[in-house]
């Protein structure tokens, strides 16, 4: 019997053997229709979970519903339970929609670099284990006053998470807001009784900082110095005099250099052409 964690999840679990039977042995050999044995797979969190979270905003929510609030979404079940279904918005008669956002409050700035959402497990939609009202296009932003925010992720047209946890990595972060923006909404649940009766539902959300996400990142000191003096070249008077054309180019490359320094995937190639790059225009 082989265990597996599925690759998304990689670097949130990892297996640490069986329980259910004394002596369990990974070669232990059970002959089908002769014997039972009933085994429990044990998994071990790897990821730091950021506690408290409060939601601060979450807009077009169903009134009236304790069942439905949005402190649900922070209340530790991952699954849908008496009482706590999730989050739930009111009725979308399309499936793009301008954006709906969610807003969480970490209390105050923290490190992080994973954000994890559970689908609602209390209803499915049509099709073969598939999962009601969960998201499919949508921005994660972070910001450290509340007011300005930065996006580090973005999710188009994302699968139907089969009642499965969605964890969403990016570079590390350090910040106390996190908003989530949905512009596409995911599949309608069987008990609607309408197909076009579109929501967003979502069981919990969960903060996390992954040290298995952060040891796939490109060291970024390079870049962070270089945007940092870009920065302080605005401030200049060479900057405030020079042509508008060579503020535009310049303020294109800053912003190019930041995009690329929040991009996880980025290789030290790349980031290594945007420092040559950013230096290039100041």
């Amino acid at each position: 019997m082989k265990a597996e964690i599925p690759e998304e999840l990689k670097y949130n679990y990892e297996f640490t053997g069986w329980t259910g039977q004394e002596d369990v042995n990974p070669e232990y050999t059970v002959t089908v229709g002769e014997e039972d044995i009933k085994l429990t797979m044990n998994v071990k969190e790897l990821s730091e979970k950021i506690t408290p979270v409060t939601v601060i905003q979450a807009d077009n929510a169903m009134p009236g519903s304790d069942s439905w609030k949005k402190d649900n979404l922070v209340d530790g079940n991952r699954t849908s339970v008496n009482g706590s279904d999730g989050f739930t918005t009111n009725i979308y008669e399309t499936e793009t929609i301008d954006g709906q956002n969610i807003v969480l409050d970490l209390g105050s700035a923290k490190t992080f670099n994973q954000l994890s959402m559970f689908p609602r497990t209390s209803a499915k939609a049509s099709g073969d284990n598939m999962s009601a009202h969960f998201p499919k296009s949508f921005t994660i932003s972070v910001s450290t006053d509340g007011k300005t925010y930065k996006t580090v992720k973005k999710v188009v047209d994302l699968p139907n998470p089969r009642f499965k946890q969605q964890v969403f990595n990016f570079c590390e972060q350090t910040a106390r807001y996190i908003k989530i923006t949905t512009t596409k909404l995911g599949d309608v649940a069987t008990d609607e009784g309408n197909p076009n009766y579109h929501r967003i539902q979502i069981a919990e959300v969960e903060v996390s900082d992954n040290t298995g996400v952060k040891a796939t990142e490109a060291d970024r000191t390079a870049i962070d110095r270089e945007i940092q003096t870009a920065l302080q070249t605005k401030e200049t008077d060479t900057y405030k005099k020079a042509s508008r054309k060579t503020k535009t180019v310049f303020d294109g490359t800053l912003a190019a250099a930041r995009e690329i320094r929040d991009v996880l995937e980025a290789t030290e190639e790349e980031l290594a052409a945007a420092v040559q790059t950013l230096k290039r225009s100041h």
